[in-house]
């Protein structure tokens, strides 16, 4: 029940607060995380039924898992959707969409992970990293988080965080915190873009 409601009582993915971005965000130093991440059909939006249920398998949500060590993994949140740039031809890039689950902080390398066994799920490490961060309820269609993620720009050029040409140019990261089932009016999400931490100590010290 709740769940339902809106409670998030799994692990989430960890980080130290560092400040406030013009009242509408927050400035975030993430610590280091192992994520399992597939391709996905939308960058953000709605989940990829496809893309959730191949992270899902791998973590054993639906019986044996799809992993070689057939080994259950906890779920955690958020799940985050994201481009992802592939290189192409050079200087050809392109930005394909994924979806990527947080494994749990026990796992602090891609070693300690055991190895999926579909070919469309990949283990990566992803470092520490500092980002800016909007918080916002309700669904994440694509009305709404682009909304969301035109205000954080805005917030991030104000702040001197970023220029308007590299807010435009920056990708987010859209991170949903509820399963399907909860009432959308009470779903967590964020928007989440990554800032420099020279930038961001500044803006934090002023």
């Amino acid at each position: 029940m709740g769940m339902i409601l809106g409670k998030i009582d799994v692990e989430q993915y960890a980080f130290e607060k560092l400040g406030t971005v013009g009242g509408v965000a927050e400035l975030r130093r993430y610590a280091p995380v192992v994520a399992v991440e597939t391709p996905c059909d939308n960058t953000h939006g709605e989940a990829s039924n496809g893309a959730f249920r191949r992270l899902a398998q791998y973590i054993g949500v639906f019986g044996v898992p799809a992993n070689a060590a057939r080994s259950q993994i906890a779920m955690t949140a958020p799940v985050v959707n994201a481009p992802r740039k592939i290189a192409m031809t050079a200087p050809v890039v392109s930005a394909a969409a994924t979806m990527a689950f947080l494994l749990p902080a026990s796992i602090r390398r891609v070693e300690d992970a055991p190895a999926p066994t579909d070919p469309l799920v990949s283990l990566r490490a992803v470092g520490s990293r500092t980002m800016a961060a909007l918080t916002f309820s309700g669904s994440a269609g694509d009305t709404a988080v682009e909304q969301k993620a035109k205000a954080l720009r805005q917030a991030l050029v104000e702040a001197k965080l970023l220029t308007a040409e590299e807010a435009e140019a920056t990708p987010f990261e859209l991170a949903r915190f509820n399963p399907p089932f909860t009432l959308p009016p009470l779903r967590t999400n964020e928007i989440m873009i990554p800032v420099d931490d020279a930038a961001a100590s500044r803006v934090c010290e002023s």
